[in-house]
């Protein structure tokens, strides 16, 4: 049995395994180090022969995503290649809405919507993104638009009124479903 070595970045862990269905699938071990009962599919740049080579990963991921507070929901490629763009566009909306104070951060989501959106995050709204989400462009020709638009957005919608209606629209949508 090869003991492999996985870097599971999203819960902070790196767990040993063992491969499996002709390297299609991975099993990990438990606490008490045996195997648990379902295998599942993998990330094979998070495949390792040893645990310091995961290490390894799981540091350059740390200090990757590391740059901004709420972690990008973005491909490893993208992130590397617009990092600086990124990091940007999170400073700018931070200044702008310095003197907001709910206004807790944002994050970036590509969920295949053209580009990647830029989502605001509400002290008094936990769990949820809140206001619209402006799609900056792959090329990132519009960044500088998007950070305009999310700005005023914010500040038209980070009232006591609009924060109370979205706090009601989701604890309905949590009590009778979003459909």
């Amino acid at each position: 049995m090869n003991i492999h070595y996985y870097v599971d970045f999203d819960n902070k862990k790196i767990k040993k395994c063992i491969l499996l269905d002709n390297d299609k699938m991975i099993q990990f071990f438990d606490m008490n180090g045996d195997l648990e009962k379902w295998k599942q599919s993998y990330n094979k740049n998070n495949l390792f022969k040893t645990e310091e080579e995961a290490e390894e990963r799981f540091d350059n991921l740390t200090r990757l995503y590391g740059h901004f507070k709420y972690k990008p929901f973005l491909k490893e490629e993208i992130l590397r290649d617009s990092l600086a763009t990124l990091m940007a566009v999170e400073f700018s909306i931070d200044r702008a809405l310095s003197d907001y104070p709910n206004f807790d951060g944002i994050d970036f989501c590509d969920v295949s919507a053209g580009g990647i959106q830029i989502r605001g995050h509400h002290k008094e709204i936990r769990g949820y993104t809140y206001g619209s989400q402006p799609t900056i462009k792959y090329d990132f020709s519009n960044y500088v638009d998007c950070v305009s638009e999310f700005v005023e957005m914010w500040k038209e919608l980070d009232t006591p009124s609009r924060v109370k209606s979205h706090q009601e629209f989701l604890a309905d949508g949590e009590k009778y479903g979003w459909d």
